[in-house]
């Protein structure tokens, strides 16, 4: 057994470990309702690494929480953006998208799926190893040990390298002005999102399809819970034409509003 697979299991198992002393919190101290209704930290617990403990009370993702994540790794989804000709803001949207309303009962379903399966959405992205394989294989990357894949997806780093793999992957074919341009583009911003949620082969589905809508609606000046999360990012990444962006996310959203109440179908 080499150095590295040692030290994957390690960071593996002192993960579960992590996940198991939580859940056992959450029902200690609040049981079935507590762990229905508090709020996930899938996301903040990666804010500050010297966090590792679980805290019942505070770094869970509200807005702040999400908006904090995006900041601390901004560079991150820059470069891996960059390298690929798209805005950051696309990376940025899906964690916040992936975490938007993520209740601590669903970290808890996540833990026990591992059980069950190496093959479950997993980590700040909640990306799945068969994803991330698939991607390795297109992009002719090394094949890691799931150990390996299930270290690089559950940390930001690894969850943002893969997230703008499989966006690049979904804008094949695309030049690259119109890559750049892509937040002015919410149709294809809802496509890219619902073959994200769903897998390519079932983006066209009704549920896929709201889940793309949903997406958009992230792009506009609409507020969760009181935080215009739609403006602090585009401070974050100092967005050219913000408000052309949320000014043609909202027109796509109110396009397929009206075109419901007049057709009554969702397209």
């Amino acid at each position: 057994m080499t150095s590295r697979t040692k030290y994957c299991q390690k960071g593996n198992l002192d993960r579960k470990l992590g996940l198991i002393f939580s859940a056992a919190a959450a029902l200690f101290t609040g049981a079935s309702v507590y762990v229905s209704v508090a709020t996930s930290d899938n996301l903040s617990k990666h804010t500050d690494p010297a966090v590792v403990k679980y805290n019942i009370e505070n770094n869970r993702d509200t807005p702040e929480g999400i908006l904090t994540f995006v900041e601390k790794h901004a560079d991150c989804m820059r470069e891996e953006a960059g390298k690929r000709n798209f805005p950051p803001e696309v990376i940025a949207k899906i964690f916040e998208n992936e975490n938007h309303e993520r209740k601590l009962i669903d970290d808890l379903k996540d833990f026990v799926g591992e059980l069950y399966s190496k093959d479950v959405s997993k980590g700040p992205a909640q990306f799945k190893t068969s994803t991330a394989i698939l991607l390795d294989k297109l992009y002719k990357n090394p094949i890691m040990s799931y150990d390996e894949y299930d270290i690089a997806l559950n940390s930001p780093k690894g969850s943002i390298k893969y997230v703008a793999m499989l966006v690049n992957s979904l804008l094949n074919g695309m030049e690259k002005e119109e890559r750049m341009k892509l937040l002015e583009n919410p149709a294809e911003l809802a496509r890219i999102y619902a073959a994200y949620s769903a897998g390519e082969a079932k983006a066209h589905t009704l549920e896929a399809k709201i889940d793309g809508d949903n997406f958009v609606q992230q792009f506009t000046d609409q507020p969760d819970k009181g935080v215009n999360t739609a403006d602090r990012v585009y401070k974050i990444f100092k967005t050219p034409n913000s408000e052309r962006v949320k000014q043609k996310a909202a027109e796509y959203l109110n396009r397929k509003k009206n075109d419901f109440y007049k057709k009554g179908k969702y397209r």
